[in-house]
């Protein structure tokens, strides 16, 4: 194994560690080519414990990663010189000099993990209440008809009111795998269509309270690994509007004063709850007006690897 690069990411890279953070390493390497001959190329390395975690990924894992737009790849690829720990090799500098052929539209898994951090302990009240009005509709209905489970949601008369009236409540026609259009019932984005039960809608949104209930308890009792999901969130939501108006990425953060008070708790969990909702809506506008390529060169990406892994084969 040749490692071709060794940067010190996490906090360290973004500006916003703290008195005792840990450091973060991370690692590209070309395999040994006997693993590369015998097919047995390890894709990753695992982390070691201690305050100095260090990953490894291979060339071909890491270009998947920078190919499906990942976060943590992307920041390896635009970390600035000083926080390399070793003289980049020629591969990394080809892979820098060419980086604009990985950067593009896709990016599903910024968006993906400030949805994925933002879910574990917020839930704003009113869709709380959204919920609650569901739960109460459906039980009022359920009360009243002799079997439920055998009445449409569609068959109830007052749908339409209730759905009028209900915040984060619409009807919604999607295409069904026969391309028919059927009307869904979304209340908070858990949809179900018109079709199911009475009974189904009942304890489909019940489940959805107790979930709300839950994040909402937890959100009274966070600690800071829940301040740190949550500063993540805005972090790389601002990481992808740079990305989409730019190309490129800046560290540390220029936002980086902004994410430590968050991290801190300074800032009230509310305005941070709506400061990751806004910054949601404003990178689905940054990827509409972006000029960026729809998708990454694979083909190139593919190229490197054949090349450099060769290189590593046939080097005497």
């Amino acid at each position: 194994m040749r490692e071709i690069v060794k940067v010190l990411c996490g906090s360290h890279l973004y500006g916003t560690d703290l008195e005792g953070s840990d450091k973060d390493y991370k690692s590209v390497f070309i395999p040994p080519a006997k693993d590369i001959l015998l097919q047995r190329v390890q894709d990753a390395m695992p982390r070691e414990g201690g305050a100095e975690d260090l990953e490894l990924w291979s060339l071909q894992k890491f270009l998947r990663l920078l190919c499906e737009g990942q976060t943590v790849a992307m920041d390896l690829l635009f970390a600035p010189r000083e926080l390399h720990q070793m003289t980049p090799h020629p591969e990394w500098l080809a892979i820098q000099e060419n980086r604009s052929r990985f950067v593009s539209k896709n990016c599903r898994a910024f968006v993906g993990y400030c949805r994925q951090q933002a879910s574990k302990h917020v839930v704003k009240q009113e869709r709380m209440r959204a919920v609650d009005n569901a739960v109460q509709y459906f039980l009022s209905a359920v009360e009243k008809i002799a079997n439920p489970g055998a009445v449409k949601i569609r068959e109830l008369e007052n749908l339409e009111r209730f759905v009028a009236g209900n915040p984060f409540t619409e009807l919604l026609s999607l295409e069904t795998a026969h391309k028919t259009e059927l009307k869904h019932l979304s209340i908070c984005e858990t949809m179900i269509p018109v079709t199911a039960s009475v009974k189904l809608a009942l304890a489909t949104y019940e489940r959805k309270a107790q979930e709300y209930g839950a994040r909402a308890r937890a959100a009274e009792q966070m600690d800071g690994s829940d301040w740190k999901s949550l500063y993540h969130a805005v972090r790389v939501a601002h990481e992808a509007m740079e990305l989409m108006a730019t190309g490129k990425l800046t560290f540390p953060r220029p936002e980086k004063d902004l994410l430590l008070e968050i991290r801190l708790g300074k800032l009230p969990l509310e305005a941070v709850q709506d400061m990751i909702e806004e910054n949601l809506e404003r990178v689905e506008k940054a990827v509409l007006v972006s000029s960026l390529p729809e998708k990454p060169d694979y083909a190139f990406a593919d190229n490197l690897v054949e090349v450099f892994y060769r290189g590593a084969v046939l080097q005497p």
